[in-house]
């Protein structure tokens, strides 16, 4: 995520993890962290060349946003390719669940090609 332009993770004063968007300054935290948890969770979505390697990085704000990101992606690929093709860009999704099982993915952070 270092290489990223335009998201991070960053820690709070209150030693939890957010989601930064560099271009506007929103910090979002997980809605299970929020003062009225709810089952939901935050991810970053992100597509890079390492070399001759195309890597896709997936990192939930807890495990079960990245089950989420998942979930995206594979719903998603046909589109993502298409708009992006061999790019780089990020993103952030946010996942409702039911127990374990994804209910409904937004997009949080819209995707960003990497300059």
């Amino acid at each position: 995520m270092a290489a990223d332009p335009y998201l991070r993770m960053t820690i709070g004063d209150n030693v939890q993890w957010y989601l930064t968007d560099e271009v506007t300054g929103e910090r979002f935290l997980s809605p299970m962290d929020e003062p009225e948890p709810r089952k939901a969770d935050h991810a970053y979505i992100a597509r890079r060349k390492l070399g001759n390697w195309t890597v896709v990085h997936i990192a939930g704000l807890h495990a079960a946003g990245s089950v989420g990101a998942a979930h995206y992606i594979t719903r998603n690929l046909p589109e993502l390719f298409a708009r992006f093709g061999d790019s780089e860009f990020s993103m952030a999704v946010t996942t409702e669940f039911d127990g374990l099982t994804p209910t409904s993915i937004e997009v949080l952070v819209p995707p960003r090609r990497w300059e």
